[in-house]
């Protein structure tokens, strides 16, 4: 027998927030709905505005819905689904139609052209000047800086739908809804019980099995949706039957999130996020992001169901848009968007498989009023031959004994990854790359890690590797080592001298880390020492360049990069922050050092 005991936060508990609109008495949330939709039907009869006529009627009526549910019809979910008829036809829904017809209010325009003031001129606000000069009301900006947020997608990538303002609001309304109205179901067919036996893989009459139902909590622990889980057992009714008590204490799975900060890769940087990893309750995951750097800019939109049509297949989607900008360590940018989807299922215990098709379009750009030499040549090819399509289909098998997701003390992440592109678009590569992860143990405050890491890419059907899609060695496969720090580099004189690129890499690590003494270890911040070695070698690029009369010199040697160092590590709400210093050991003489290195990036 399975007993799912679920214990939602209570008011004034740690980690709840506010409180949930689920939790308000059934009679004042149907009054709240019905003076929502007497507001509602007043804006669309006496409104000059036809946007608010056409918002106030879609509004009227979905309040109106949500009033005759919750009085009507006397199931647990009638809250559940008057709230989501208000959210879908109050907001969703004339917020779509609107964005989809290039239709605006007044104050969608403030918002978007503080956004682009803001990338322009530093401030969302026009001078004191413009504005007393100005007969037009809308010149003013009376919102605080934090909305031009909404407004930065557009301002970044242009008109379009998916960087419409409202849409942003959309999913930041969302966002935060969601967040603020969890699940107050408590019986084991709700959310939190389907999870539960999901993750127990177990069933009333099911033979009884120590070593299950501990691997059952781990993964409960790992889907990071409970504060604490703990399974225990007891007698049950006869002597041949145990019943298992599940108790988990839930906690926020909604992310609001606006930061600011710097990395030595992307320099200065802001993002915006707005996510949910538990979607009301029911394992969804939906994510937003813009970000805003010195030399990194883009958006991403993702969304994933761990349970596709009621079976153990894990399907998602995500959309992005990114920006790299010529830097100290390239003289060159690049700009990506597109699209890829993912279908994922366990194999076994340990053993997952996914599968995904990516499409999306690559360019190089170069700005000659920035640069001080001629581009290396390569990198002028690729410019010059412009945006290209990139569609491919891939696998990723992964092996994961770990026993913390988050914080890892013991066992094996291993990734082998492949991708081929070339079904369709302009371009054909097959891509291969392993990334294996060992963690051990010592002692109660220091846990090992061994890592080791490879990759080889190569064309097909009489192509050559674009440069963009070439392997680049930095800190990411050897510490102490700028980004674009080593591998295959034109030393051609008079040229920037740019990596240019390898098709194949290999790097490993071996690395002790340690709790902080006096700093509780759920606090995430743990110490750590290191010994790294790895290179980037084999450039496959073109070497001839018709009309050029200029020869390429590439430094190509499969020469071994170390080097030893120690550093710090945050498992902070915004992801894993890391601050290393390492002292390289061996390197070639033209690979560009950076001892220090500040950046932030996902939790393992």
């Amino acid at each position: 027998m399975l007993l799912l005991r679920r214990r939602p936060l209570r008011w004034g508990e740690p980690g709840l927030g506010w409180q949930s609109p689920l939790s308000i008495p059934r009679p004042w949330l149907a009054a709240i709905f019905a003076a929502c939709a007497l507001f509602a039907a007043g804006m669309g009869v006496f409104s000059t505005d036809a946007l608010h006529r056409l918002w106030g009627m879609f509004a009227a009526v979905a309040y109106v819905l949500g009033v005759v549910v919750l009085v009507a019809w006397r199931s647990s979910r009638a809250v559940d689904i008057a709230l989501l008829l208000g959210v879908g036809g109050a907001l969703i829904v004339p917020m779509s139609l609107l964005a989809e017809q290039g239709r605006w209010q007044p104050e969608v325009g403030v918002i978007a052209r503080g956004a682009r003031l803001l990338v322009q001129h530093g401030s969302p606000y026009e001078s004191q000047a413009i504005v007393s000069a100005s007969h037009d009301p809308n010149i003013y900006n009376p919102y605080l800086p934090v909305m031009a947020i909404f407004g930065l997608p557009r301002a970044l990538l242009g008109p379009g739908l998916v960087t419409d303002p409202r849409v942003w609001f959309t999913l930041g309304f969302v966002a935060v809804f969601a967040t603020a109205a969890p699940s107050n179901s408590t019986n084991v067919t709700g959310a939190p019980g389907r999870i539960a036996g999901r993750a127990l893989l177990s069933a009333e009459g099911d033979p009884y099995n120590k070593a299950l139902i501990d691997r059952a909590e781990r993964r409960l622990k790992n889907l990071n949706y409970f504060k604490t889980v703990k399974i225990s057992s007891k007698p049950g009714s006869v002597s041949d039957r145990v019943v298992l008590d599940v108790d988990v204490v839930e906690q926020q799975t909604g992310d609001f999130s606006i930061s600011g900060g710097y990395s030595t890769t992307d320099g200065l940087l802001a993002e915006v996020k707005l996510g949910d990893r538990n979607f009301f309750g029911t394992g969804k995951a939906l994510n937003a992001s813009v970000t805003y750097g010195q030399y990194a800019r883009g958006v991403d939109l993702s969304a994933s169901e761990p349970y596709f049509l009621g079976s153990r297949v894990a399907a998602g989607i995500e959309l992005y848009g990114r920006q790299n900008a010529a830097s100290p360590y390239q003289s060159y940018g690049n700009d990506i968007y597109g699209a890829t989807m993912q279908l994922g299922t366990p194999l076994t215990e340990q053993l997952g498989m996914q599968w995904r098709y990516s499409v999306y379009n690559q360019n190089i750009t170069l700005n000659p009023t920035a640069l001080t030499a001629a581009p290396s040549l390569p990198i002028q090819q690729a410019a010059l031959a412009g945006p290209a399509w990139v569609s491919s289909v891939g696998d990723t098998v992964t092996y994961n004994t770990l026993d913390n997701n988050k914080m890892p003390t013991s066992g094996i992440n291993s990734q082998l990854k492949q991708d081929l592109a070339g079904l369709g678009g302009d371009v054909k590569f097959l891509r291969t790359t392993e990334d294996v992860h060992y963690y051990h143990e010592l002692n109660s405050d220091v846990v090992s890690l061994v890592r080791a890491q490879g990759g080889y890419i190569t064309g097909w059907g009489g192509q050559q590797v674009p440069l963009i899609n070439s392997f680049f060695g930095g800190p990411t496969m050897v510490r102490g080592f700028a980004p674009n720090g080593f591998g295959p580099r034109d030393l051609t004189p008079g040229t920037t001298m740019d990596n240019v690129g390898g098709s194949m890499y290999w790097a490993t690590t071996a690395e002790l880390q340690s709790a902080i003494p006096g700093i509780p270890r759920e606090y995430g911040l743990k110490a750590s020492a290191f010994v790294d070695a790895g290179s980037v070698f084999h450039y496959g690029g073109p070497t001839v360049f018709p009309g050029s009369a200029q020869s390429l010199q590439v430094a190509n040697a499969n020469v071994v990069r170390s080097s030893v160092g120690a550093g710090l590590t945050w498992a902070s709400p915004f992801g894993a922050l890391t601050v290393s210093y390492a002292v390289p050991l061996t390197k070639a003489a033209y690979d560009v050092v950076q001892p220090f290195s500040f950046g932030a990036g996902p939790l393992f």
